[in-house]
C-alpha cells in the first residue's frame, strides 16, 4: 500500500530544483512516471511490492548507482564531515553489536541501529548486500571505493578486529556472488 511509504523528500527536492529541466533531455513526456518513481524510491530501504517490473528494474539500477556513489563520498569526503565528529571520536569509537550481526545478515544496516561514528562506515559497506546487478558488484569491486572505506582508521583494537573481520567477509561475499 503506498501509504505505507511515504513520499521521499528527494522526489520532492527533484521538482523544485529541476522543474522542467527534464525537457532539456528527454522531450518524451510517456516516460515521466518512470522517472518520478526512480528518484521518489531511490533512496528507501525497500521499494514498494506494486510497482511493475519496468519500474522497479529502472528503480534498482538508480538505487544500484546511488549505493555505489555513496561508496565514493564516504572515502573522498572525510567522515567527520559527515557525520558531524571529532577524529578523536571516530578512531576511539567502538562497532555496535547490532550492526555487525545485520552486517552478518548481508543486508542494509537501519539507521536506528547506529549509535556509533565507526557504525555507520560498516553501515555503509552494508549496501553492497543489496546491489542487484552483477555488473554493480564488478564495479564496486573495481573502482575500490568499498575496500578504502573498509581500510578504516581506528585506535580502538576491538574496532580494528571487526574491520579486518568484516573486510574477510565482504571479500569471501563477494567471491560467491561472481566476483
Amino acid at each position: 500500500m503506498r501509504s505505507i511509504f511515504p513520499p521521499r523528500p528527494h522526489f520532492s527536492l527533484f521538482k523544485k530544483t529541476h522543474k522542467g529541466r527534464i525537457r532539456d533531455y528527454l522531450d518524451d513526456t510517456n516516460a515521466d512516471s518512470l522517472l518520478r518513481a526512480a528518484v521518489e524510491w531511490h533512496s528507501a530501504f525497500r521499494l514498494p511490492d506494486s510497482l511493475d517490473e519496468r519500474t522497479q528494474r529502472f528503480c534498482q539500477i538508480l538505487r544500484d548507482a546511488d549505493k555505489i556513489d555513496i561508496l565514493r563520498v564516504n572515502v573522498e569526503t572525510p567522515m567527520e564531515e559527515i557525520y558531524n565528529v571529532t577524529t578523536a571520536q571516530l578512531r576511539q569509537s567502538p562497532v555496535t553489536p547490532a550492526v555487525m550481526d545485520a552486517f552478518y545478515e548481508h543486508h542494509c544496516v537501519l539507521h536506528s541501529l547506529k549509535k556509533w561514528p565507526a557504525d555507520n562506515a560498516v553501515g555503509h559497506a552494508s549496501l553492497v548486500f543489496e546491489l542487484c546487478y552483477p555488473e554493480s558488484l564488478r564495479i564496486v569491486d573495481e573502482q575500490g571505493w568499498l575496500w578504502r572505506l573498509l581500510a578504516f582508521k581506528t585506535d580502538n583494537p576491538d574496532t580494528a578486529r571487526a574491520f579486518e573481520k568484516i573486510t574477510a567477509e565482504m571479500k569471501r561475499w563477494l567471491k560467491a556472488n561472481g566476483c
